[in-house]
């Protein structure tokens, strides 16, 4: 037969198990709970840090004092939680001691759990939104803390000088495949307007497509040097073997031309230093 010893013994057994699943449960759903108020927080802080970038310095101080105390509030919500579930007794009360705290403990998780479903999304949600409404406000600081540089003149006119020097100049690309037509050297024009496209329209026309600020201007520089592309391509159809036609390479040089100096014409959009 059991002593009382051993009954308070076995009894004592079972309410250990029964904390050690309940405290592992507890543990389980707190970091649920953590696990999804930190994704909630990263998101506000991804917001935030986007944020900094547009705001002014005493913008920026006062959206860091709403994060931190958003992140406070947000952590309050799990605080009961989590310190009920750490100070479980391992005392050994008597078994209707036992019985009735078990129920009422029970009604604590189950109203503990049902409370920080309920609270969770939707304080979570309404300090994002908070976080965003705040330095959404903020944003028209950006037009003036942040100014476009603008390039020097001598800047804008040498990356512009590169792209005349292929146009005008004997030795530019230009010139050279106008020599190979005069002298019917079609081969050489053929290895040319292969590479020359490289090196001209993405090369050239990019380093200076990149000075352009006028959205407007920017969409007919892409326009032009797809133009140029396509002049590319048509006087390498008309140096091919078989279908040499000096002709048609001269038309599609000269469209070229015509391509390169819509280019140019894009300069004086540019606004530059006094």
């Amino acid at each position: 037969m059991f002593s009382i010893d051993d009954f308070r013994w076995k009894n004592h057994q079972n309410r250990e198990a029964i904390s050690r699943i309940i405290l592992t449960n507890g543990s389980a759903y707190s970091q649920y709970k953590i696990g999804y108020l930190y994704i909630a927080i990263e998101n506000s802080s991804s917001i935030l840090r986007y944020k900094m970038k547009v705001i002014g310095s005493s913008e920026r101080v006062a959206s860091w004092a709403f994060a931190l105390v958003t992140l406070a509030l947000s952590f309050s919500i799990t605080s009961p939680f989590v310190i009920k579930q750490n100070t479980r007794t391992s005392a050994w009360p008597s078994r209707s001691d036992a019985a009735a705290t078990d129920v009422h403990e029970d009604s604590m998780d189950n109203e503990s759990r049902r409370n920080f479903l309920g609270r969770a999304p939707a304080s979570v949600m309404s300090c994002m939104l908070a976080l965003n409404i705040l330095t959404l406000n903020n944003t028209p600081a950006m037009a003036s803390d942040d100014a476009i540089e603008l390039p020097t003149k001598e800047a804008v006119t040498e990356c512009f000088d590169f792209i005349r020097y292929e146009l005008n100049d004997p030795k530019g690309g230009v010139g050279f495949m106008q020599g190979r037509i005069d002298d019917g050297d079609f081969a050489g024009l053929l290895d040319f307007s292969k590479s020359y496209d490289l090196e001209f329209r993405k090369r050239r026309f990019g380093n200076a497509k990149k000075l352009l600020q006028d959205k407007e201007a920017k969409s007919k520089a892409t326009e032009y040097a797809n133009a140029v592309t396509f002049d590319l391509i048509g006087i390498n159809r008309s140096c091919r073997s078989g279908q040499e036609n000096s002709d048609s390479a001269n038309k599609y040089l000269q469209e070229l031309r015509d391509d390169v100096n819509k280019f140019l014409a894009l300069e004086t959009t540019i606004q530059v230093k006094p």
